[in-house]
């Protein structure tokens, strides 16, 4: 359930990049996931594509919390949702917080999307961790209110 987890999470990841993609005239290929070949972005849809890619797992997240129904008796729902609550919060905790968090203090060379997105918004890795621990701390108190945590 832990792989299935992570694997839904990326889907949903490259799939926002790719409408996104789609959007910009480009094609898709499969090859290792999903590559987007072709696009012409622009500055704009460039940035969005980037948001994008971050934000759809994180509101995917928050939809399933809201609609999570702990009066439901199936074993299988409630440990899944569980998990794949837990696997959320630790990427973006992994992703969101701790990479700003070092990338502070040195570059670690990495080049991922989130250097790209700071690169082209010019944000500091403090907006985006203070903004990754927001959201957090909102999914842990809703999903705490939801009572996702009852049956651990």
């Amino acid at each position: 359930m832990i792989a299935l987890s992570f694997l839904i999470i990326y889907l949903l990841h490259d799939i926002s990049k790719a409408i996104v993609g789609l959007l910009c005239g480009g094609n898709l290929e499969f090859n290792h996931g999903i590559k987007i070949v072709n696009a012409n972005y622009g500055n704009f849809s460039y940035i969005l594509n980037l948001i994008l890619g971050i934000s759809i797992p994180v509101l995917f997240l928050f939809a399933l919390v809201l609609i999570f129904n702990n009066s439901l008796r199936n074993g299988l729902y409630h440990k899944f949702t569980l998990i794949f609550f837990m696997c959320s919060v630790l990427s973006i905790s992994v992703c969101l917080i701790f990479y700003p968090l070092i990338s502070l203090f040195t570059d670690l060379g990495l080049h991922t999307e989130l250097d790209e997105l700071l690169e082209a918004t010019g944000l500091s890795p403090l907006v985006i961790l203070l903004l990754s621990l927001l959201i957090t701390t909102l999914l842990i108190k809703l999903a705490s209110k939801k009572n996702l945590f009852k049956n651990i």
